[in-house]
C-alpha cells in the first residue's frame, strides 16, 4: 500500500516538475509494456501501428473526415422508474441511429457514460445494453471507439470489460483498447490510448497520420461488488501523464512531426471550471437556457461569443487541489504539445454544451480548446428544455493541421453552435 503511494506521488511530482526550462518537451520513463509498438533491429524500424489486424481509418477521396460525439447515454437508467427502462434504451439507440443517417459521420467517439451500471443487476444485462447502444453503428458499418465514464464503474462492470464487449460485439470496427500494463489505475481506468486516422485509404500503416484521436481514462465510479464497490479517485491516474509523454515522444521520432489531436475524457478538467467560473470567459461562455425548436435561444437577450447551454454550474470537474494538472502538463508541455490541440473534449456534465478557450497553453503558444459533448439519448438526469444531440468535429485534410469545424446536431434535427476552432477563435475576447 505505502509503496503504491509513494509511486503514485513520484509520478505525479515527475509530471509536474520535472519539466526543462529550455522549452523542449518533457520526457520520463514508462513501464517496459507498451502497447502498439512493433519494433526492429533498431528506432528507425519503428512502427506505429497500434491496429495491424483492423481496417485503416483514414480521410476519404474528397479530403473529409467527419466525428460524432456520443456521451452519457446512460443505457439501463430508467428515469426512477425500473419499468421505464426497456423505453429508455429503446429510444436512446434509435436516437443514436437518427444521428447516423442525418450526419454519416466516418468515425463515432463515445465520451463516456455508456450505461449507468448502478442500475445493473448482473453482468449480463449490462452487455446486452451495450450490444442495443452500438447496434446501430454496427449495422452501418461506422467504426468506434470509446473513453468510458464514471457510471460505466460500478458493481457488474468495469471500463475494462465493457471495451471488451465492444471488441466482442464489433471484432471489425471497435477501436477501443486497452492501456498497457501498469497505465491508467487497472481495469477501472484502463481507457488510454491513441487512434490514428491516416490522410488516405492507401496510406502505408504506420506512416504519419493526419489526426491523432487520444482517450484519457478519468476514472472513477465504483469498484466491483466482490470487490466491496467502493469510490474510486475521479481524476486520470498519473501513470497515464508518463505514458502520454513517453508515447508522444516515440511518435515523434518516428514522424519527425506529429499530427494535429483531438482529446476525449469523461469527466472535465478543472480548466473547464476555471473558464466556467473566472475572467476573461465567465461572462462570454453559454447564454442559452432553451434549446427546444420552437423557444430557442430560451431567455438569452444577448448573444455570448462562446454560446451553448451551460446549466450545470458549478460544472463538476476531476479531482481537485489539481490532481489532473500532471496529464495536463504532459499533454501541453511534451511533445503532444509540439502540433496543434484541436480540443480537449468532455461530457459528464449534461447541462453544458459549450466550446471556449482555456488556461492551458501548449509549448508553441497555443491556447487549447475545450469543448463539452453534447448529452446523447433518454437515459440519465435530464430537462426537456436542454435538448439532445451529437458532437461534430468535421475536418478537412487541406487546413486540419490548423483548424476544424464543430456543431452540434440536435435531436430535433437543428445544427447549433457552428464554430471554426483556431487559433484567431481562442484569442477572441
Amino acid at each position: 500500500m505505502y509503496a503504491t503511494l509513494i509511486c503514485t506521488s513520484l509520478l505525479s511530482l515527475m509530471a509536474l516538475l520535472c519539466q526543462p526550462t529550455d522549452g523542449r518537451p518533457f520526457q520520463a520513463p514508462l513501464p517496459r509494456e507498451e502497447s502498439g509498438w512493433q519494433t526492429g533491429a533498431g528506432s528507425a524500424n519503428l512502427v506505429a501501428d497500434p491496429y495491424p489486424q483492423l481496417p485503416l481509418l483514414s480521410f476519404d477521396k474528397r479530403g473529409k473526415f467527419k466525428l460524432a460525439v456520443f456521451s452519457d447515454t446512460h443505457m439501463l437508467d430508467g428515469q426512477t422508474n425500473p419499468a421505464n427502462v426497456s423505453n429508455v434504451n429503446a429510444a436512446t439507440a434509435a436516437e443514436v441511429a437518427s444521428y447516423l443517417r442525418t450526419e454519416s459521420p466516418d468515425y463515432v467517439f463515445h465520451n463516456g457514460d455508456v450505461v449507468s451500471g448502478e442500475a445493473a443487476n448482473g453482468t449480463s444485462v449490462v452487455e446486452a445494453a451495450v450490444k442495443q447502444l452500438f447496434t446501430p453503428l454496427i449495422k452501418a458499418k461506422i467504426p468506434f471507439s470509446t473513453t468510458h465514464g464514471n457510471h460505466d464503474n460500478d458493481n457488474y462492470c468495469t471500463h475494462a470489460s465493457l471495451g471488451d464487449v465492444e471488441r466482442r460485439i464489433a471484432p471489425n470496427l471497435s477501436y477501443t483498447r486497452r492501456a498497457p500494463a501498469g497505465v491508467g489505475g487497472g481495469d477501472v481506468g484502463s481507457d488510454n490510448y491513441w487512434v490514428p486516422i491516416y490522410p488516405r485509404s492507401n496510406a502505408k500503416r504506420g506512416s504519419r497520420p493526419a489526426l491523432l484521436i487520444w482517450s484519457l481514462d478519468s476514472r472513477s465510479g465504483k469498484t466491483l461488488k466482490e470487490q466491496g464497490n467502493t469510490q474510486i479517485d475521479s481524476f486520470v491516474d498519473p501513470s497515464v501523464a508518463i505514458w502520454l509523454n513517453r508515447t508522444s515522444s516515440n511518435l515523434q521520432r518516428a514522424w519527425g512531426t506529429l499530427p494535429p489531436s483531438l482529446i476525449f475524457t469523461h469527466i472535465p478538467n478543472h480548466y473547464f471550471s476555471s473558464t466556467q467560473n473566472a475572467d476573461p470567459y465567465q461572462d462570454k461562455i453559454g447564454g442559452i437556457t432553451d434549446e427546444r425548436p420552437g423557444n430557442f435561444p430560451g431567455n438569452d437577450s444577448s448573444p455570448r461569443t462562446f454560446s451553448g447551454l451551460n446549466e450545470d454550474k458549478p460544472l463538476a470537474n476531476q479531482g481537485d487541489a489539481g490532481q489532473d494538472q500532471p496529464y495536463l502538463t504532459a499533454l501541453s508541455r511534451g511533445s503532444t504539445g509540439t502540433s496543434r490541440i484541436h480540443a480537449l473534449v468532455s461530457g459528464h456534465d449534461h447541462g453544458n454544451d459549450w466550446c471556449a478557450p482555456s488556461g492551458l497553453t501548449t509549448i508553441k503558444g497555443e491556447i487549447v480548446p475545450i469543448c463539452f459533448a453534447k448529452k446523447t439519448g433518454d437515459g440519465g438526469y435530464d430537462y426537456d428544455n436542454w435538448n439532445h444531440g451529437t458532437r461534430i468535429f468535421d475536418f478537412d485534410l487541406k487546413t486540419v493541421e490548423q483548424s476544424v469545424n464543430a456543431y452540434i446536431r440536435l435531436k430535433t434535427g437543428e445544427k447549433r453552435y457552428e464554430t471554426r476552432l483556431d487559433d484567431a477563435w481562442s484569442r477572441k475576447l
